[in-house]
């Protein structure tokens, strides 16, 4: 292997090298937690007022649950995103 002792030369090679493309990211796990949580929200929503005490009870979990999902979620989302 051989290398240019040349000023112009290596200078020549060091801008005509295709730059390495930057990695995009995977988006789709953190949507999936965002999904998720939404869906235990719509369901915590309908099964608090159901009117029965398991249920409202299922429905208070689901809720706290869906919440911390999407708060998850957007918040590592939204990290991923300021990285680019």
């Amino acid at each position: 292997m051989t290398f240019a002792t040349d000023r112009a030369t290596q200078v020549r090679k060091y801008f005509t090298k295709t730059p390495k493309k930057p990695e995009i990211p995977d988006y789709s796990k953190h949507k999936g937690r965002m999904g998720l949580g939404g869906g235990l929200m719509f369901v915590g929503l309908f099964l608090l007022f159901s009117g029965e005490a398991i249920p409202i009870l299922l429905g208070i979990a689901a809720e706290y649950f869906g919440f911390k999902f999407l708060k998850n979620g957007f918040s590592k989302y939204s990290k991923v995103k300021k990285k680019i």
